[in-house]
């Protein structure tokens, strides 16, 4: 089957003479031309049709390039945010979290008075000091496990400040991002820069505190009383001789009470700490001193 004209593929293709001439120019109809010069018409239509595909295959290539790296910096943003967000919290949560565990740390060591007072009373200096010793450090195991609060355990917190915390929320991530079109991988951008930017902001104005800054805290007040409490043996076993039940009680509730209330701060008064507790030592040691003076009398 012979050829035809080039200005008859032009017409039969919609397009000028020299648009064919152009595309023999630059070799994309050169293997359609026949030796007559003539064009075999379905092997030209083929030529083209590849070079149109092959250009559509580039532009999506590149369009999908860019999408996958701009959904890999959206997944290290999500990442970014996540650990911002996980790494503060809202300052009356914080609040409420250092007076739970400050009122159980109290009550925990206050445990101590009631077991033990009966145990001591009457007791020599030695013997007195022993079973404290060792109620002490078994308050203070109990203890070690750490803060059972969570910052989030509230179902019933205020949600004014809920706009720090979305992007904790759950998030396209991994396969879940390639799903999503560029468009809709820069508005995700835009969101989680948009957190990231209130949660600096809230940081920085005193409503989100750092996680980090207000365990360190509690756990300095905690040492502090820990070796309050490890000494407390050492400072009341001599006393407990002449001192009954009732009596000891109250003076290891006063030496208990000096120690909680090194925990005292914003959230947590010396008063809430040692509610129902004796906290004067004025209280035992006049009795005390008394007793001594009618023995040496």
């Amino acid at each position: 089957m012979g050829g035809i004209s080039r200005r008859a593929y032009a017409k039969r293709r919609g397009c000028t003479e020299k648009a064919i001439r152009d595309r023999i120019t630059d070799g994309t109809l050169a293997d359609a031309v026949l030796p007559d010069g003539t064009i075999d018409a379905g092997k030209a239509d083929r030529l083209l049709a590849e070079k149109v595909t092959a250009g559509k295959r580039t532009g999506s290539d590149l369009n999908e390039a860019r999408r996958r790296k701009l959904a890999a910096g959206v997944a290290l943003l999500q990442d970014d945010v996540r650990a911002l967000v996980d790494s503060v919290v809202r300052v009356d949560d914080a609040g409420r979290y250092i007076r739970q565990n400050s009122l159980e740390i109290a009550l925990r060591l206050f445990r101590i008075a009631d077991d033990c007072a009966g145990k001591v009373a009457g007791k020599e200096a030695s013997a007195a000091a022993a079973i404290l010793d060792e109620a002490v450090r078994a308050a203070l195991t109990d203890l070690s496990g750490g803060p059972t609060v969570d910052f989030d355990d509230d179902p019933d917190s205020d949600s004014e400040n809920a706009p720090y915390f979305e992007a904790n929320k759950s998030r396209p991530r991994g396969a879940a991002l390639d799903d999503l079109t560029a468009v809709q991988l820069a508005a995700l951008k835009a969101d989680l820069e948009a957190h990231r930017l209130e949660t600096k902001r809230a940081l920085n104005n005193g409503k989100l505190v750092e996680i980090e800054r207000i365990c360190g805290e509690l756990a300095a007040r905690c040492s502090i009383v820990r070796n309050r409490m490890l000494g407390l043996h050492v400072k009341v076993a001599p006393h407990f001789l002449s001192a009954d039940k009732s009596e000891a009680k109250t003076l290891l509730e006063i030496e208990i009470s000096e120690g909680v209330e090194e925990m005292a701060c914003t959230w947590v008064t010396k008063a809430d700490l040692t509610a129902g507790r004796a906290s004067d030592r004025r209280q035992f040691f006049k009795r005390d001193q008394k007793t001594k003076k009618a023995k040496a009398a």
